[in-house]
């Protein structure tokens, strides 16, 4: 009889020990959780950055076609300008 006590004592102690292997497991796997969700939001992040990244460079792709489209008015301007002296020196 004192063997099968033992023997129950050493089995409650194995399924205690584990209890205790699980419940840190569990603790391990919410740690990771939690370092998940970290680099989500991170990513998310990121993700913002980029985006305003993205609408900043087409912004200055608006600004730049609007500076070509200037220089090209400034250019026919300019033609114009020259075509006036060319008639001028003729007179």
């Amino acid at each position: 009889m004192r063997d099968v006590q033992v023997h129950v004592e050493e089995e409650i102690q194995r399924m205690r020990d584990v209890q205790v292997l699980v419940e840190e497991e569990i603790q391990r796997m919410k740690d990771v959780q939690v370092l998940v969700e970290e680099e989500i939001q991170w990513m998310k992040d990121v993700q913002v950055l980029v985006e305003e990244e993205i609408q900043r460079m087409k912004d200055v792709h608006v600004l730049v076609e609007e500076e070509i489209q200037r220089m090209k008015d400034v250019h026919v301007l300019v033609e114009e300008e020259i075509q006036r002296m060319k008639v001028l020196l003729v007179q």
